[in-house]
């Protein structure tokens, strides 16, 4: 058999698995197995053992998805970071490897390589969707799915180096509330939906999963809002996440939190959600509609956040101490529309401000929340 003969056959053979082929689809078609063996040394690339992709190329998403299917067996499903970019998800981390489900009974099915097997008692009931001549798994399972990839995979670069364990945490925590806050957020899947998944999985790396569940309980969207929620808790003073502020003629705006009773709101301004000029128009525009109301709205960037999330603390509580000690509080012309609950970490021994007696006892709150 020549060359270009065994080109065309995997061709043929590959026309509906991405342009992948296995060993045992050119052994049943009647390769000669010199002719492939060099094909391998010179042309093709095996992924993983058995599975060909006849270039050199660096594959494509669809075709690790059809490498891993092919390696895992007929029945596989496939999940993880690849199938949360094949649904559109958002925050979705540029990492290596390409994750299927298998039936628990597959037992010659093991990881291999970039290609991630894991084994699913649920698959035969789970609802599936199709993919480039595949299956995807729903989106929950997705989720969880692509957040345990993440920690795998940071774990394993990490290798002895523990004392870079804080760092570990903390990137892992930020990509896999990406993952959740994303998916929920955009109504891929419901916050019930995943947390289903993750109580029926393993408990490793369930921390990091539930953690961003509380995150989108709390009214988190984004992963840079769960960590100014997370800072907020800890300043101990009561505030809303996502609060919308409505005036007579509809929504004004839909804050990223807001201290209760103050008149004092805070926005997260990241380059994703406000770097076109069209969408920086919307935030300044946004902005004078609640400044004529009379709040103070205050902003700042992720980065600059991160680096010093206490200074945006302080000014987000001066704001509210200099608006309190002149009588001020929530602006009579708006209506408070909260999504979520209202939040507030332990309260300090002496805390930044205290709301007047009527705000503590919830007669503000009864009256703006809709």
């Amino acid at each position: 058999m020549r060359s270009d003969e065994l080109d065309r056959l995997a061709t043929r053979l590959g026309t509906d698995r991405g342009g992948v082929v296995t060993a045992a689809d050119l052994r049943a078609a009647g390769a000669d197995p010199g002719t492939v063996r060099t094909a391998l040394a010179r042309r093709w690339q095996a992924p993983v053992r058995g599975v060909y992709v006849p270039h050199r190329r660096e594959l494509t998403a669809v075709e690790l998805a059809h490498v891993a299917v092919a390696h895992a067996g007929a029945g596989a499903v496939l999940t993880g970071l690849v199938a949360a970019r094949a649904l559109g998800m958002r925050w979705v981390p540029d990492l290596p490897g390409t994750m299927v489900l298998v039936e628990p009974e597959r037992r010659r099915a093991s990881s291999q390589g970039h290609v991630l097997v894991r084994r699913c008692g649920a698959l035969p009931t789970l609802p599936t969707a199709p993919w480039k001549g595949l299956l995807l798994a729903p989106a929950a399972q997705v989720v969880v799915d692509a957040g345990r990839q993440v920690a795998a995979h940071r774990r394993a670069g990490l290798g002895d180096r523990r004392r870079e364990q804080a760092w570990l945490d903390d990137a892992c925590l930020r990509e896999v509330r990406g993952l959740v806050l994303g998916a929920v957020a955009d109504r891929l899947c419901s916050l019930d939906e995943v947390r289903a998944v993750v109580e029926a999985g393993a408990m490793r790396d369930s921390a990091l999963l539930r953690r961003a569940c509380r995150d989108a309980e709390r009214g988190a969207a984004s992963p840079p809002e769960a960590e100014l929620i997370d800072g907020l808790l800890g300043v101990g003073v009561p505030f809303w996440a996502n609060l919308e502020l409505h005036d007579d003629d509809g929504l004004v705006a839909v804050l990223d939190v807001y201290l209760n009773g103050t008149g004092v709101g805070g926005e997260l301004d990241s380059r994703q959600e406000h770097g076109s000029e069209q969408q920086l128009d919307a935030t300044l525009q946004r902005h004078r509609r609640v400044q004529a109301h009379g709040a103070e709205l205050l902003h700042v960037t992720p980065t600059r956040y991160r680096t010093d999330p206490a200074g945006f603390h302080s000014s987000l509580t001066d704001g509210a101490l200099d608006r309190l000690g002149r009588g001020l509080g929530d602006p009579p012309g708006l209506r408070l529309v909260p999504r979520d609950p209202l939040l507030c970490g332990p309260r300090p021994v002496s805390p930044p401000y205290r709301l007047p007696t009527p705000m503590i006892n919830g007669t503000s709150r009864g009256r703006n929340a809709a």
